[in-house]
Formats: C-alpha cells, sequence, structure tokens
C-alpha cells in the first residue's frame, strides 16, 4: 500500500530543523508549491479522517511534522490523527498504520517526508570609523598620541538558513493506492518551527484547493 522505502530514506530532514534557529535577519523565508500530482479518479475524496505520519528517523522531529499538519488539517475541519501521539508501535511500519487506520476509521494516510535542498552560512559585519577629536590648547598639539576620539562600533552577526523540500503522499484507504502528491519548498528557513507551518500551511491550502479534503 505505501512506499515505505520513504519513511527511512530521508535522513537529512531532522539536521535541517535543527540547524536553523540562530539567523538574526537576510531574506525573508518563501514558502512554494512546486509541482502537484492527482489521480484522474478519487473515489473517496474530499477525505474527513486522515492519519499522518511524518517519516523521520527521529520521534521528535516526526512528533512535529505530524503536529503542523495536524493542526492545519483541524482548521480545514479534518479529523486528523498523529501517528506518533496515536499509535504504541515505535516506528511506523505497515502493521502499525494499519492497525491505527481502522482504530480511528480513517479513509486516507498522509505521508510527509523532506529533504535538504541546500544551506547557507553567511556572516555580516558593520563598521563605523573612529571620529577622531585631538586635544587642542589653543592651537598647539598637546600630545599627538593622547586624544578625544568615539571608538569604533562593529557588529558582526551570522545567518545561517536553509532550504527544505518537503513531499505530501496521499494515500486512499478504500483502494490502498497513492492518489495525491504534493512536492513543495521552503527557502530561507530560519528556524524548524516556521518551516514547518509554512510547509503544513501550503501544503494543506492546495489539499483543501485541489479537493482532497474539505
Amino acid at each position: 500500500m505505501f512506499n515505505y522505502r520513504i519513511l527511512r530514506s530521508f535522513l537529512l530532514l531532522p539536521a535541517a530543523l535543527a540547524l536553523v534557529g540562530c539567523a538574526n535577519s537576510g531574506p525573508p523565508q518563501v514558502t512554494e508549491v512546486d509541482r502537484v500530482l492527482k489521480a484522474r479518479s478519487i473515489e473517496g475524496a474530499p477525505f474527513s479522517k486522515i492519519v499522518v505520519v511524518g517519516a523521520a528517523p527521529s520521534r521528535e522531529t516526526m512528533r512535529r511534522l505530524e503536529e503542523g499538519f495536524r493542526r492545519e488539517l483541524g482548521k480545514r475541519k479534518v479529523e486528523a490523527h498523529s501517528f506518533v501521539r496515536k499509535s504504541p508501535a515505535k516506528e511506523p511500519s505497515e502493521a502499525a498504520i494499519m492497525a491505527l487506520v481502522e482504530e480511528t476509521g480513517a479513509d486516507a494516510v498522509l505521508v510527509v517526508s523532506g529533504v535538504i535542498g541546500g544551506a547557507a552560512l553567511t556572516s555580516h559585519s558593520e563598521t563605523v570609523a573612529a571620529d577622531v577629536q585631538p586635544m587642542v590648547r589653543g592651537q598647539t598639539l598637546v600630545n599627538f598620541f593622547r586624544y578625544d576620539y568615539k571608538e569604533i562600533q562593529r557588529t558582526s552577526y551570522n545567518d545561517f538558513t536553509v532550504s527544505v523540500q518537503l513531499v505530501t503522499d496521499v494515500y486512499e484507504v478504500g483502494s490502498n493506492q497513492r492518489v495525491y502528491s504534493v512536492e513543495s519548498n521552503t527557502a530561507h528557513g530560519k528556524t524548524g518551527f516556521d518551516i514547518i507551518i509554512a510547509e503544513a500551511e501550503t501544503v494543506v491550502a492546495r489539499m483543501h484547493k485541489d479537493r482532497i479534503i474539505r
């Protein structure tokens, strides 16, 4: 039913979400949809009950991914269930996912996975020239090496941003087929939390537009 290799293939995503967070400025974060694939006929759509599975080796990253999408789906009145929160299984095996589907009565499974598209570390520094004012008594220089001055003000900081690409696949429980897929990306990501929220908002909005959910 599911391509479970996805669940273990994208090992760089947690690193991306862990590393960002120390940026101070730089280009604004932008999230866009790159490509959408949709089956010609989806009998069960729009789906109303969805099991959300985050494809990541870290349970914390899985939880964040799942919670981001669960909350956005909930805003659309979709009953969404996080695998990490609801399943006693430690890993999202086919048997564990199907058990949760039966328990919740879900009509679809959403699997979200991702990779780092690129990372950038930019150093910035700003220098203000010193304003030197020699100490003068009358017109005579008192001491060439003693003077009043404003110290050089230097500000330096680093921007660390990443570009993350997510793949969100929707599987219809009734047909046991993948019926919908969205490839999206976030450029100049600042924090893992912001990336997940932006991706979830963008993807779920597109799912609504394509009538995958109501």
